[in-house]
C-alpha cells in the first residue's frame, strides 16, 4: 500500500513559521526564559520540528529560486543561537538538541541571508545608524524626553527576536575578498553594540567576536589585502570606533548579565588589539594596560560582589586561558612579566578571604592558582629575577590558604578530592618559585614550617616532593 506524503506548505506559510513566536518577551528582557511557560516552548519546539521538516522536503524538491533560498536563510538564521544568548530555548533534553542541529545543518544547504534583509528591522532605530561619511563615528542626536520620544524601535519588539543571528550568518556569508560592505553592516552592528540595555549589548558583542574572527582568518590568506582581511578597521576609524564601545562596556552597571559581558569584552578588546597595533608597538602597550586597569584590576575593586563575585571568577578564568588567542598567548613572555606585579595582588587576595572547605569557593580557588601558576611559570621563562621579586608575598598568601585548610581539615573533618587538589597546586606554584629562587626550598619555606610545624605539615614534603618527580623527568 503506497503511502501519501501530504505536500509542502508554500514558502509563505513556512516563513510564517520560522518568525518569532507570540509568547517570547521583548529582546531587551534580562531573564526572557522566566516569563516563558514549558508547555508553550514544547509547542513552538514542535511547530519548529514540522517546519524543518518542510524546509528539507521543499530543498529536495530544488523548486526555488536564489530569492527564495534566501527568504529561508533569513527566517532559518534567526534560531542559529549562540552560547549564552538564546541557548536556553533549545534546552529540555535531546529534542531541543536535535532541533539545533538540523537548523545549523539546513542552513549549510542555503546560501547566507543578505545584510539588506536587516534594512526593515533596524530603519527606526535612532542613530547609529546615522555615521559620519568623514569619521565613520555616529552622529549626535537630540535628546527628547518620553512623551514626544519615538516609538520603540522595530528589532526591540518581538518581531525583532535572531535579528543578531541573521546579522552574524549574513556576515560569515560575505566574499572575504570583496570590500566590507560598510553601509549595511556598521548600522546594525553599532546600534546593537551601543545599545544601553546589557542583554542587548551582550549580543552585539557575539557580533563582534563573529566579525574579528572572520578578519583574522582572512588575513591570514594571500592577497587578500583590500577584503576583510585588510587593514580596513585601521584605515577607516572603525576599529577605533568599537575599542571605544568595548571600554565602556567594562563598566557596565553590575546585572546578572555582567559575567557574560564581561568575559565576551575582554576576549573581544584583546582580540581587536592584535588586529589595530603592530607587536611592541606604544599603541599596542597602552591598550593592553586600559585592559588590565578597567577589565581586571577594576572588576576585582569595584564589581566583585564580595570575593566570590562571579566577574571575579570570570577575570580568573580568562587570565588562565592558554593558547595563542588567551591572554598569555598575545602578550608573551615580555608582556606577563612587566604586567604581573600589576595582576598578582588581585589573584592573590582572595587566596586569604575565601573559605577553602566551602563547594562554592573551590573552583574559584583552583582558577586562581591555575592562573597564578601560569603567569609565574610564563614569567620565569624570561625573567626568573622578577618571579623571586614576589615570592614572599605569594609565599604569604599560600601560607594563609594553607592554615585556612588545615582548620577546616582539623575542626569540620573535611579532606575531600577538591582540597587536595587544591594542595597540588599550592605545591606546583611553590615549585615554580624554588626555581626562581636557590634557596627559597630550605630557608625560606622552611622559616615557614617552624613557625608551626603541626599545622604546616604536609607543605614542605608535598612540595619536594613534587620538585624531585620534576627534575627526574625532565
Amino acid at each position: 500500500m503506497a503511502i501519501i506524503l501530504s505536500p509542502s506548505p508554500p514558502l509563505e506559510t513556512l516563513l510564517l513559521s520560522l518568525l518569532p513566536p507570540s509568547f517570547l518577551p521583548p529582546t531587551e528582557e534580562e531573564s526572557p526564559s522566566s516569563s516563558v511557560l514549558p508547555i508553550e516552548l514544547a509547542n513552538w519546539h514542535a511547530l519548529l520540528a514540522r517546519t524543518l521538516q518542510h524546509i528539507g522536503m521543499v530543498l529536495d524538491e530544488e523548486s526555488l529560486d536564489m530569492e527564495e533560498k534566501r527568504k529561508l536563510s533569513e527566517g532559518l538564521s534567526r534560531w542559529s543561537v549562540q552560547e549564552g544568548g538564546e541557548g536556553w530555548l533549545f534546552e529540555g533534553g535531546g529534542e531541543g538538541r536535535e532541533l539545533r542541529e538540523e537548523v545549523d545543518a539546513l542552513l549549510l544547504r542555503l546560501p547566507p541571508p543578505s545584510l539588506l534583509s536587516l534594512r526593515p528591522v533596524f530603519a527606526s532605530s535612532p542613530p547609529p545608524p546615522a555615521i559620519s561619511t568623514t569619521s565613520f563615528r555616529p552622529l549626535a542626536r537630540p535628546v527628547v524626553n518620553d512623551s514626544v520620544a519615538p516609538d520603540r524601535e522595530p528589532w526591540k519588539e518581538n518581531v525583532g527576536w535572531g535579528c543578531w543571528n541573521v546579522l552574524r550568518r549574513a556576515m560569515q556569508g560575505c566574499d572575504d575578498k570583496e570590500p566590507v560592505p560598510l553601509p549595511m553592516l556598521l548600522p546594525p552592528l553599532l546600534t546593537l553594540l551601543d545599545d544601553p540595555t546589557p542583554s542587548i549589548r551582550l549580543r552585539g558583542l557575539g557580533v563582534v567576536r563573529t566579525m574579528l574572527n572572520k578578519c583574522s582568518n582572512a588575513s591570514n590568506e594571500r592577497e587578500n589585502s583590500r577584503g576583510w582581511g585588510g587593514p580596513w578597521l585601521v584605515q577607516t576609524g572603525i576599529g577605533e570606533l568599537i575599542m571605544k564601545s568595548l571600554s565602556l562596556t567594562l563598566h557596565l552597571s553590575s546585572t546578572s548579565l555582567s559575567p557574560l559581558i564581561l568575559a565576551s569584552t575582554l576576549q573581544a578588546h584583546l582580540h581587536l588589539t592584535t588586529l589595530l597595533y603592530p607587536v611592541n608597538s606604544k599603541k599596542r602597550t597602552e591598550s593592553i594596560d586600559e585592559l588590565i586597569e578597567k577589565g581586571v584590576v577594576g572588576t576585582w575593586v569595584y564589581r566583585t560582589g564580595g570575593e566570590e563575585g562571579e566577574c571575579a571568577r570570570t577575570v580568573s578564568k580568562w587570565l588562565g586561558t592558554k593558547g595563542e588567542d588567551g591572554f598569555v598567548g598575545v602578550l608573551g613572555g615580555l608582556g606577563v612579566t612587566r604586567v604581573l606585579g600589576t595582576l598578582l595582588p588581585s589573584l592573590l587576595l582572595p587566596l586569604t578571604t575565601l573559605t577553602p572547605t566551602s563547594p562554592r569557593s573551590q573552583p574559584f580557588l583552583l582558577s586562581l592558582l591555575s592562573t597564578i601558576l601560569l603567569l609565574l611559570q610564563t614569567s620565569l621563562r624570561t625573567s626568573p629575577e622578577r618571579v623571586a621579586v614576589w615570592r614572599g608575598k605569594v609565599l604569604s598568601g599560600l601560607g594563609r590558604l594553607w592554615v585556612a585548610i588545615r582548620e577546616g581539615e582539623v575542626v569540620e573533618g573535611e579532606d575531600n578530592a577538591s582540597l587536595r587538589e587544591i594542595k597540588q597546586a599550592m605545591f606546583e606554584v611553590l615549585v615554580v618559585l624554588s626555581k626562581s629562587h636557590s634557596e627559597f626550598l630550605e630557608e625560606e619555606l622552611g622559616t615557614l614550617i617552624e613557625l608551626d610545624r603541626k599545622m604546616f605539615v604536609g607543605l614542605y614534603e608535598g612540595t619536594k616532593t613534587l620538585l624531585v618527580e620534576l627534575d627526574a623527568s625532565s
